[in-house]
Order: C-alpha cells, then structure tokens, then sequence
C-alpha cells in the first residue's frame, strides 16, 4: 500500500528498494497486489513496469535515473492552470505519458499487476478505487487520465476527467477527479482491501509505504511556503489547510488505527503488517521536484542509521506513536 505526498515520491521508492534489500521483499506478479494513490500511484506503475514477467523495464535505469532522478519542476507544472487551480500540469502528462509509453501501456487493464489506483469523485464525492482484476470492467479506464487524476493536488493541480476505451463495458464513475488521498490515507478501504480479505483470506503481509509526514500545520506552511518560491501567493487558504490535513502524520496514524479496529472487528487483514516512514530532522518541499535523488540518498542514509524504526510492526507503531 503505497501512499503518496507530491514530490516526496522518491522518499517511497528508497522505502521499497530498503525492504527489498533489508527485508527481503519479493514483488512479482504472482505474489503481489498493489494499491497507490497521488505520487504512490506513480510508484505503483513503475512497479508494474520494471517487475512485469515479460519484457521488465529497469527500476534502476528507466525508471530511477531516466525519470525520477531527471525529474524538475518544470516537467510537473507550470503557471496558469484551470479552474480555480494555481497550476497547469500538462508537463506532468506529458512526462507520465513518455513513460507509459515505454511501458506501452494504455489502459488500465495493460497493468500486469493486480493493482487499486485511488481518486475522489467530485460528482459521488467518493474516494474511488479503480482496479484491474476485479470483475468490475475498470479494465478499459484510460491509464494516462486515472493516474493525471490520482495525481490532482486539490486547489494546486486541475480536476481531471478520466476516459475509456469502450464506455459500454464501464464501471466507473465519470465527472471530475482528484487527488486519491484528498479524503485521507487509503479512504474506504474496507470496502475493497477488506471485502477481499474476508473473501479470499488475509494476506500473507502487507508492507504500508509512506514519506515522511508532519503536523497538518507544518504541512500547510509547507504547501505556503513552496506556491511563494514557484512564485504564486494567491491562494484558497481554507482549502489549503483541508488539503493538509489530509496528508498529515495525523490521518496516516488515523488509518492506522482503522486498520486496528477492522481487525478487532473482523479478524487479521494479513499475518503481518508493516509501517514504512520516515522521519528526518528536516523534511522535503512537498512541491519541490528539483532534488529527487538527494532526497532518495537521505531516506536510504535514515534506515541505515535507523533500522530498528523501519518495517515496523502496525500494533507496536501505533502504540509507540498515538501520544505524539
């Protein structure tokens, strides 16, 4: 379960590469599912891609050094978006689109993972989770517009409508959509991870993967801070502090705590549960995309420093976090 945080996205991908070295982690498409939202989405299908049966792209090549370490700003946005967005995101598409490319994937149902891609609905006002394997015909949505709508930073970024192949055979909402996280961490989980448990059996593990997250009011400053040095200082300031609410430490811990009651209630989701995020002196600009591969270095020096607090069991981080 990969959450996401904007330009924190490489904070992820160092989590992953750790538990797959440190923890012995094995992605393949006969053992995993995957579920992401925002910047985590983006990870999810470079998983896809570079751990596919046939024809893989490089993780470490395509992937981290041709994209991720390549990525700036200006290959996410620019000034002068839709709506009452600040920001125009069609550098991003256009970067999202070169990779889907390569991987040649179009639509949803090209993913060979079985995988959950998360977005609000702003006409069900519903976080929706897409997927590619149920027997739900998600499998025609487009794959550039769900995850361009993963993606939408409310307020920062443009809603984005998500197309198909063949409207007929679709079971999905239309209208516009958002951010996955807009309505907090994996929002509605128990109707879809958990109604797949309860069918299936839990899972063998479940490895939750996040960067680095502060106090709703540290991450608004965060958020301030970052639209002034890209130079926009008009705002929507009451959705900005909605926004980072949402992603705070705050609502990851909340879902973590859900987590623990649908248990309670139901029984275990998986024989073990993992907590993987960090927790630097001096976090990442969430809309600074410049530095990517220093802020990858940073979380791998972290976890090397401090193993003991990465790949941390659900019940002992939440009773060691829930007073902080």
């Amino acid at each position: 379960m990969i959450t996401g945080a904007a330009a924190r996205i490489s904070q992820e991908v160092a989590c992953i590469d750790k538990l797959i070295s440190e923890k012995g982690l094995k992605i393949s498409q006969e053992n995993t599912i995957l579920a992401g939202f925002s910047s985590g989405s983006l990870n999810l299908l470079a998983l896809n891609a570079c751990f596919r049966d046939n024809n893989p792209l490089s993780w470490d090549n395509d992937y981290k050094a041709n994209l991720l370490w390549t990525l700036t700003n200006d290959k996410v946005f620019k000034h002068g978006g839709l709506h009452l967005s600040l920001l125009d995101t069609a550098p991003l598409r256009q970067t999202l689109n070169g990779f889907l490319g390569q991987a040649g994937f179009t639509t949803l149902g090209d993913l060979p993972f079985q995988s959950f891609v998360l977005t609000l609905s702003d006409q069900a006002k519903t976080t929706e989770w897409a997927n590619n394997f149920l027997p739900t015909n998600q499998k025609v949505l487009d794959a550039s517009d769900l995850f361009m709508a993963s993606t939408a930073i409310p307020v920062v970024f443009p809603w984005q409508k998500i197309g198909d192949t063949n409207s007929s055979l679709r079971n999905f909402p239309g209208g516009d959509f958002n951010d996955g996280g807009t309505q907090g961490q994996f929002k509605n989980f128990e109707d879809t991870i958990g109604a797949y448990v309860l069918a299936n059996g839990p899972f063998e593990s479940i490895d939750i993967i996040s960067p680095m997250r502060e106090s709703g009011t540290t991450e608004e400053a965060q958020l301030e801070e970052g639209l002034t040095r890209i130079g926009i200082k008009e705002f929507l300031k009451d959705k900005l502090s909605e926004l980072a609410a949402g992603i705070s430490f705050d609502a990851f811990l909340t879902f973590l705590t859900n987590i623990q009651a649908w248990q309670s209630k139901n029984g275990p989701l998986a024989q073990s549960i993992t907590v993987n995020i960090p927790r630097l002196a001096t976090n990442y600009g969430i809309l600074d995309f410049n530095n990517e591969q220093a802020e990858y270095t940073a979380i791998c020096q972290w976890i090397d420093a401090n193993p003991t607090e990465f790949a941390v069991p659900l019940d002992e981080f939440v009773s060691s976090h829930s007073t902080t």
